[in-house]
């Protein structure tokens, strides 16, 4: 025998609406309601934030020979900056205000990673070749 939970009786039509029928339909709204909730965050997280600049060097190919040092300029970074060489064998750098000096230290190449105050950070290569006679 199936038991049904009366909630109330239309007394025109003598229809019997059932608490399992009202339920299924409280269940349904609330699955479409949980979908449109997620689509709304979903789509307005990061899209609607502004892209981040890049660093900028100038110049953008450094090339140095060894014993001498170039002088590179950082725009788009917050100061004070700091960098760091992924090779100190190959170039050494010295930061001041906005520049990167970079010395040649033996031939070969290097990354040069600048960060900023606010952590952002990017990098540049450094290739280092033999002095000129």
């Amino acid at each position: 025998m199936k038991r049904h939970f009366v909630i109330y009786r239309d007394e025109y039509s003598q229809n019997t609406l059932t608490l399992r029928f009202e339920m299924k339909k409280i269940l349904s709204f609330a699955a479409i309601m949980a979908c449109f909730a997620g689509l709304f965050f979903a789509t307005s997280c990061k899209k609607d934030q502004p892209a981040e600049n890049p660093m900028k060097f100038n110049p953008t190919k450094v090339e140095v020979e060894v014993g001498k040092t170039v002088d590179i300029t950082v725009s788009e970074a917050v100061a004070p900056i700091s960098a760091t060489s992924s090779d100190v064998t190959v170039a050494s750098v010295e930061v001041k205000d906005s520049k990167v000096t970079v010395k040649g230290i033996k031939v070969g190449s290097a990354t040069v990673t600048v960060k900023d105050k606010n952590k952002k950070s990017g990098t540049f290569t450094v290739t280092v070749i033999a002095a000129k006679e």
